[in-house]
């Protein structure tokens, strides 16, 4: 299977795709309403920077490149400049070829479900102490920004499985392992999205590419919400982005704004 493709100079719009004001996000959804009805639906051509992209959105084609015709669509896109930042560059999700192989063939096996059995207790551990200093510090708040404490919260799951390091980064919020970890765990945030195995929700991709880390990261979150929601309430503030709109200054898919929640007592 192969795509070709042809690029031309443009200055403020890359085959409809605007640079500003809107998110990429939002963009690519608009322009598939846009051409629906028009019957083209398979996919939406577009530029990351300056190479020609093509974003695909009919869900057989995603399934036939990501698992059935895999071999000829097996490497990403690369982003990264080994000699300026060879951690992030050596992650699995950057590697590509027999290399990529061999490293995730050496990493699976840390993530199977009988290494996630005793990973619970160690994240239960966390997550308790998570919730009562949640509670300490935003019980009856009206407006928590709750990216941040969640983040907080992933750090010191990831320190205690991963490192066997008890940490408390609410408590402790500029503990060094913390401070350190964010810049060279950014990869972890997007671990946090609980998502099925299929293509229709590709938070974790799908295919031999799928994060290894899926099963941590769904687990992890199910342990955190369990406890939490069980002592309190989270619901919309007046801040909550309803409804949604992305963040036009974001390559990620967050809402304008931040994660705007109010936190109440459960009742």
């Amino acid at each position: 299977m192969g795509i070709s493709t042809v690029s031309r100079p443009t200055v403020s719009r890359f085959h409809g795709l605007e640079i500003l004001p809107t998110s990429t996000p939002e963009q690519c959804c608009r322009r598939h309403v846009q051409l629906e009805p028009r019957g083209c639906t398979s996919a939406v051509s577009c530029h990351m920077f300056t190479p020609p992209q093509l974003m695909l959105s009919d869900l057989d084609l995603i399934k036939a490149v990501t698992v059935k015709n895999f071999d000829h669509f097996s490497d990403h896109k690369t982003f990264v400049d080994e000699s300026m930042d060879p951690l992030f560059a050596g992650s699995l999700a950057m590697l590509n070829g027999d290399w990529w192989c061999e490293v995730r063939n050496v990493l699976s096996p840390a993530f199977t479900l009988s290494k996630m059995r005793p990973m619970f207790g160690l994240m239960s551990n966390c997550v308790e102490n998570f919730v009562d200093k949640f509670l300490e510090l935003y019980f009856n708040c009206d407006e928590v920004e709750i990216k941040e404490p969640i983040n907080r919260y992933t750090n010191d799951v990831i320190a205690n499985c991963d490192f066997g390091f008890d940490i408390d980064s609410l408590g402790n919020p500029d503990n060094e392992f913390y401070i350190r970890g964010r810049s060279l765990m950014s990869s972890f945030k997007n671990l946090k999205r609980a998502a099925q195995s299929d293509a229709t929700n590709l938070g974790f991709g799908l295919g031999p590419r799928m994060c290894i880390g899926n099963r941590f990261a769904v687990l992890e979150t199910k342990v955190m919400f369990a406890h939490l929601l069980s002592k309190c309430r989270l619901e919309p503030c007046k801040k909550t982005c309803i409804p949604l709109t992305y963040d036009p200054g974001s390559l990620a898919v967050v809402p304008k704004g931040g994660f705007l929640l109010k936190v109440l007592p459960r009742n």
